[in-house]
């Protein structure tokens, strides 16, 4: 008896949805971007927060997915980087009164240079060589010129 109520406690702890948000990575290099994914239950009550281009101050948004409901889940998946480094702490997101996400933590690393490192210039862009799929449109124009100029040719002269 006990077995079957474990198992049915499992079964339904999975069924039940809440409202989460949650991250690729939690540690980052400055630029990097990663994927925050908001979810919630779809109720009358509850309103999806709307963002335009920081998620909080220091977090920028790269791109906001579209809003998508499968059973009766609705997500959205928002890319994000930061332009400091530092740790930033992303609040939970209110969906309604008495319902909220948790709350994250994201680490930005800055990149480590060496310490008796010289600077150097930036690199020239790299020469690449010719290719036919760089040229055949220009060979298809002037096969087009000769072959206008012989038909001028023969009916003309």
């Amino acid at each position: 008896m006990r077995k079957i109520i474990l198992v049915f406690l499992y079964l339904y702890s999975n069924t039940i949805s809440a409202q989460s948000i949650k991250i690729d990575t939690n540690y980052i290099l400055i630029g990097e971007q990663t994927k925050l994914v908001i979810s919630s239950p779809i109720t009358k009550t509850s309103s999806w927060p709307l963002y335009s281009d920081t998620l909080i101050d220091g977090i920028e948004i790269i791109k906001l997915g579209e809003i998508d409901t499968v059973n009766n889940l609705i997500s959205q998946e928002i890319y994000i980087t930061a332009w400091d480094s530092g740790t930033f702490y992303i609040p939970p997101i209110n969906f309604s009164k008495n319902n909220a996400s948790n709350d994250l933590i994201l680490n930005v690393k800055t990149i480590i240079l060496e310490e008796n490192a010289t600077l150097k210039d930036i690199k020239e862009p790299m020469k690449e060589p010719i290719g036919i799929h760089d040229v055949w449109k220009w060979l298809i124009i002037i096969i087009l010129i000769f072959g206008i100029i012989i038909l001028i040719k023969k009916h003309l002269f």
